[in-house]
């Protein structure tokens, strides 16, 4: 599954953020990549630490998926990218950017960046 919203990353701007998301039972993996923001110098790979939060378009609830040090090699002028984030999902379960107050945070040279969802996932919400 593949898809793009709209994310305001604070003092980085506003940008696009574009999902790739795969799924194994009740385990899914989305990767994702900013395109707007582009890494300052050199990250090594496994360096980063990177959390997005998606909502359930029923119950509202929260879904966590969480990179701890997954990100590829990003040399300076690439856009980020998270590397593959883990979460749990249930079949069937309609997930999108849009619903709570968190959204999608890393960890870059030990600063923390946050941004918040300004859209919602296009094309419709991730069916898992």
């Amino acid at each position: 599954m593949w898809a793009t919203a709209q994310y305001d990353c604070g003092t980085l701007g506003r940008t696009t953020a574009d999902f790739t998301a795969t799924q194994n039972g009740t385990d899914a993996t989305i990767t994702v990549e900013l395109p707007g923001i582009t890494a300052p110098v050199t990250i090594p790979a496994y360096t980063m630490t990177t959390t997005l939060v998606l909502y359930d378009t029923t119950t509202g609830e929260p879904t966590t998926f969480t990179g701890t040090l997954s990100n590829p090699t990003l040399f300076a002028g690439d856009p980020l990218n998270s590397g593959p984030l883990e979460g749990t999902v249930e079949p069937g379960q309609s997930l999108d950017t849009i619903g709570g107050v968190y959204g999608l945070s890393f960890v870059m040279l030990g600063i923390t960046f946050t941004c918040r969802a300004a859209t919602p996932l296009s094309p419709g919400p991730f069916v898992f």
